[in-house]
């Protein structure tokens, strides 16, 4: 992930020398998931796009990061604990309480894309068919007041975006959007304390994801909702504990400016 961050921004810069082709979008918002424990997020978001003069096809980048705003109590009928002992523990801790643990979330995601039927020129609602390369990564870090911290897990998730939006031009435009996303390439990774080792797979299910949106804007502004929904699937460790399928659903509203 930080190598296609690098890649954006230094794109980004390489963008600008081109003029008014490249249109940056960036501005704030939060989310609500629905994963393990319920969480409010706060949200960055920037998006570049690119567009020759007539032409039918956009080229898009667009990058969010979210972090938690508030932490959860972890729900112990939802969380399988890991007894400290000797054998997985360097130095002993004070023993914990599965009832006092918290939840904390953050990620971020990143998409690389090109959207068809884009001219400008068209002043009637048309479709949009819709193309990318995606990765989402996001991590459920759980801690106690005792410890500063327990164990983590780490998901990141790669592949290929495809889907179909509406869109109706004007003064004030409109679009709707709904896409599949489908994992190539997953990677989970587990650590903590008690957990033995910092396990790491890449051998986790992939699983269909579901991406849809809703987006106005206006002059300068832009509002868009968002709806995500994640799956993500188990991943086995004979080691430790398997961490078994779940599923994440990701509601976002985002305010941006036109630039």
């Amino acid at each position: 992930m930080k190598k296609l961050v690098l890649f954006f921004f230094i794109s980004c810069i390489a963008f600008f020398l081109e003029g008014q082709k490249f249109h940056l979008r960036s501005g704030v918002g939060l989310s609500t998931l629905h994963w393990y424990e319920n969480q409010v997020t706060a949200n960055f978001a920037i998006q570049l796009n690119y567009q020759k003069k007539n032409s039918p096809l956009l080229f898009y980048g667009d990058l969010k990061t979210l972090g938690n705003v508030i932490d959860t109590k972890v729900d112990p009928a939802k969380y399988e604990f890991i007894p400290q002992t000797p054998s997985n523990s360097q130095y002993m801790y004070p023993s914990l309480d599965v009832n006092q643990l918290s939840s904390y979330y953050r990620g971020g995601s990143m998409e690389v894309g090109i959207q068809f039927n884009q001219r400008k020129k068209i002043t009637k609602p048309h479709f949009s068919p819709e193309l990318s390369l995606y990765s989402i990564s996001f991590a459920r870090k759980i801690s106690s007041d005792k410890t500063n911290y327990v164990e983590e897990e780490k998901y990141a998730l790669h592949g290929l975006t495809g889907g179909v939006g509406i869109h109706f031009p004007g003064k004030t435009k409109f679009s709707f959007k709904s896409k599949l996303f489908l994992p190539v390439y997953t990677n989970f990774i587990l650590y903590g304390r008690y957990v033995g080792i910092p396990y790491e797979s890449s051998n986790q299910e992939n699983n269909l994801c579901y991406r849809n949106a809703a987006e106005i804007s206006f002059k300068k502004f832009n509002i868009v909702l968002e709806y995500d929904i994640i799956n993500l699937g188990k991943s086995e460790n004979i080691k430790s504990k398997t961490i078994p399928s779940s599923q994440s659903k990701i509601a976002s509203l985002y305010f941006n400016y036109l630039f």
